[in-house]
């Protein structure tokens, strides 16, 4: 009879018991092509020492793989922020029988989870097309060594709002000291112009020739001889780029812009749009993105860069000074 009354009490507690996971961000806004990385949080009212999570993606959403220091295949699971490392340890993988992702943590150490809840587990996710629905937690649990189970509630954890792909996409990234602009093409059309906006931080600007009546810039490998236009307004800089075809066969830079001042903060790139030779709008993003300058080279300065490379009085980098006038290091020098 004792024995009974504690099977009876073990099989409530498997019910009544409260262990949650939660999700940050709960809503996932992510393009085909795209990875982002969600926080996984544990709240439980009980003491266990383990946990399993299976998740259910929907169509276009999956986790990805990588090779562990053994060269075995695992998802891109981590612990978030070293919490339990030391004392658990994970194991992932796709569950073709069940159209699911396991990701179980058990205990090295029997150590407790209820003394480390809070964010657990960062989970990478990729969108491998459009994608829309909800990320669903089922049939999951946490435990004890003593085989004790307390289920988590069955839910969509993380709701996928799903966008298409830019049919042409401009990307951005400092690199020696210089902005430099690149773009991935998925239209299928060729490209015969790109303008954008470009915001920078107080203290950092483009650098000018000596008289300060042009702005200095690279011509990119796919855009080279093409007309090049950089303004001034409103605090920030219009750059439009024309009069030609990009030739993707030689690569993929735009142009490169260098800067002086101190490099921090963050540059912001908008209204992006890309046209073909027919003058036809093929892609257009006014909200674009944010370009960290944090983690390039820092406090570069015109007037102490010393790079050498030598521009003409049209703003435009070459590669030999013949006969003219051109500006080498923010000085003018003239070649007879």
């Amino acid at each position: 009879m004792k024995k009974f009354i504690l099977s009876v009490v073990a099989l409530m507690a498997t019910f009544t018991a409260s262990a949650q996971f939660s999700a940050d961000p709960a809503a996932l806004t992510i393009a085909a092509g795209e990875e982002k990385e969600v926080v996984f949080s544990l709240t439980t009212e009980v003491e266990v020492t383990n946990y399993d999570i299976w998740l259910q993606c929907p169509a276009g959403i999956e986790i990805p793989t990588r090779l562990n220091e053994d060269d075995e295949t695992e998802l891109c699971v981590d612990f978030e922020g070293g919490r339990h490392k030391s004392s658990h340890s994970i194991v992932s993988g796709f569950n073709e029988e069940k159209g699911m992702y396991l990701i179980s943590v058990t205990s090295n150490k029997n150590a407790n989870l209820r003394d480390l809840e809070g964010p657990v587990l960062k989970i990478k996710f990729k969108a491998t097309a459009e994608a829309s629905g909800a990320i669903k937690i089922q049939d999951s649990f946490a435990g004890t060594t003593e085989g004790v189970k307390y289920p988590f509630e069955n839910k969509n954890i993380i709701t996928i709002n799903g966008t298409a792909a830019s049919p042409v996409e401009l990307k951005g990234a400092v690199k020696n000291g210089s902005l430099v602009f690149t773009f991935v093409n998925n239209s299928g059309k060729t490209i015969a112009n790109c303008d954008f906006k470009l915001q920078l931080p107080e203290g950092i600007s483009i650098q000018q020739n000596s008289k300060k009546t042009k702005y200095l810039f690279e011509e990119g490998d796919a855009t080279e001889g093409m007309t090049y236009s950089i303004k001034f307004a409103n605090n920030k800089y219009s750059i439009v780029v024309y009069d030609g075809e990009f030739d993707e066969e030689a690569g993929n830079t735009i142009i490169s812009l260098p800067l002086e001042g101190t490099l921090t903060g963050e540059a912001t790139v908008s209204n992006i749009a890309f046209g073909d030779p027919a003058g036809q709008n093929i892609s257009r993003d006014e909200d674009g993105f944010k370009i960290s300058l944090i983690d390039a080279i820092n406090s570069i300065k015109a007037e102490e860069t010393k790079s050498g490379a030598i521009y003409n009085l049209n703003g435009q980098r070459v590669s030999k000074a013949t006969k003219g006038i051109y500006v080498v290091d923010g000085k003018k020098y003239a070649v007879k």
